[in-house]
């Protein structure tokens, strides 16, 4: 709760000079009341693969934010899970339409959060539509007016992924599911 905008810059600053070979990533912000868009980050390490953010109900976030993710995702990204749920400022055509556009080429896990976001629904139609474009990405997205159906969705890709070995040379990451109601 205490993390505010100059604390989380001061880490993205420092996460993206000092640790350019950097693969996995998890930050969990939730819940960080302080916490707006002067902490969008201007970058990730390059050969970054695995990123896991969590900005659940930081109210204070805006587009803003979701653009600088955006703009700051290297190509190299196979498993992205943002977590916007609860997020209100979050418009459909100002954060999920750059950031459908920006979603890497070698993404191969994809789960977004985005519960209790008052564009939601809209939303989910922009990254779906986005995700039809790219082949072989599993995806989950999580929506409170639609959890039955998601939770559906988080069993067969549970399955899926018990069933898939990896192949080799690739990392796979389990992200945790976040039900809200």
């Amino acid at each position: 709760e205490d993390i505010d905008d100059q604390a989380l810059s001061t880490l993205f600053t420092c996460l993206h000079a000092y640790t350019p070979s950097l693969r996995s990533l998890v930050l969990n912000c939730s819940f960080c009341t302080k916490l707006g868009d002067g902490a969008a980050p201007t970058g990730f390490a390059s050969h970054l693969e695995a990123l896991n953010l969590s900005f659940q109900f930081c109210t204070k976030i805006t587009d803003y934010m979701s653009n600088a993710i955006a703009n700051a995702l290297p190509g190299t990204v196979q498993d992205l899970y943002l977590n916007f749920s609860g997020c209100t400022n979050l418009t459909a055509q100002g954060a999920f339409v750059p950031l459908a556009k920006a979603l890497p080429s070698a993404l191969r896990n994809f789960e977004l959060n985005i519960s209790e976001v008052p564009c939601a629904k809209r939303a989910e139609q922009i990254i779906e539509k986005r995700l039809e474009e790219c082949q072989g990405i599993r995806s989950v997205i999580h929506r409170s007016d639609r959890m039955v159906g998601t939770l559906r969705l988080q069993e067969e890709l549970d399955k899926s992924r018990t069933k898939t070995p990896p192949v080799e040379g690739t990392s796979v990451v389990r992200l945790p599911s976040i039900v809200s109601s």
